[in-house]
């Protein structure tokens, strides 16, 4: 984004300027105030302003990237540093499936030796930390996992229960 400033106020010169290459112009005298609004337009328009919040919400679980902290209905829960990775990288698409390959590569990068079962390794010990919590995490046979969408208008507050041992 290109912001003008400039002691010219006449039209002409500020239609040129906008046509030229400016985003913005602003003459003087201006306040600062005013400056800095401008400049802050400016920058939100350019896509260059991160939204004052980057936490991910889906039901009860709710994930801070910048502050590296995961929180279950409320209770603070500890991960380790891929299980924290992996869980952002479901949370950012809820409802994608995403195959164990392209988990292995997103989340644990290229140059990664281990096979497909370290995603599988992970996904369980993801789930027992997530408690009765652990069905958001779907398994979707013979493709991969998927984040599950909270359902607008089901009675629930957002979350998938986990599968009860007399369930089939």
């Amino acid at each position: 984004p290109i912001g003008m400033r400039t002691y010219t106020d006449t039209e002409r010169a500020m239609l040129r300027e906008l046509d030229d290459r400016a985003d913005e112009y602003l003459t003087k005298p201006f306040s600062l105030w005013g400056l800095s609004s401008r400049c802050r337009a400016l920058l939100r328009r350019g896509g260059m302003v991160k939204q004052a919040s980057d936490v991910l919400s889906v039901g009860d679980i709710v994930l801070s990237p910048s502050h590296r902290e995961v929180t279950v209905a409320g209770e603070p829960l500890k991960l380790t540093l891929r299980e924290f990775d992996l869980l952002e990288y479901l949370m950012r698409k809820p409802g994608v499936v995403f195959t164990r390959e392209s988990l292995l590569q997103s989340v644990w990068g290229w140059d990664f030796d281990g096979g497909s079962r370290t995603v599988d390794v992970h996904v369980q010990t993801l789930r027992q930390k997530l408690g009765e919590h652990a069905g958001a995490i779907e398994t979707v046979r013979g493709l991969g996992y998927r984040l599950a969408e909270p359902s607008a208008g089901d009675g629930t507050d957002g979350h998938v229960p986990a599968p009860t041992a007399s369930e089939d």
